[in-house]
């Protein structure tokens, strides 16, 4: 597996795990079907902000997003975005190729790719 250190994504992941586990008290479901090594692609319900930060914390891996294009302004925010694995995608066109080959080359680097079905909240 070829996880890089990120150290944005160390201490968000810390954050968010210590947050949603211990103070919110907040459970994952069929988390011991998620491989430990090699590639997936796990699909989940978007009901808030939250959903990346909740979902991510119970994964003891890297773990890539799907976040739409336009959050991903030059600067601070496309510098979080990225520390945070966020894959960029143009909901508004109505196809979004390089999103589609950057999760296909995540997935053959044995990566995991965690997208939100609705697209929105």
């Amino acid at each position: 597996m070829t996880n890089t250190f990120k150290p944005l994504y160390r201490i968000g992941h810390a954050i968010s795990r210590f947050v949603f586990q211990n103070l919110l008290q907040a459970e994952a479901y069929g988390i011991d079907h998620i491989p430990t090594h090699g590639p997936f692609l796990l699909a989940c319900n978007h009901a808030s902000f939250l959903d990346p930060s909740v979902a991510g914390c119970f994964f003891n891996r890297d773990i890539y997003f799907f976040a739409r294009k336009s959050l991903f302004k030059p600067g601070l925010a496309e510098h979080i975005l990225n520390g945070f694995n966020a894959i960029p995608v143009d909901r508004d066109s109505g196809k979004d190729i390089s999103a589609l080959k950057r999760v296909f080359e995540l997935l053959r680097q044995d990566q995991g790719v965690l997208i939100f079905l609705e697209g929105t909240r």
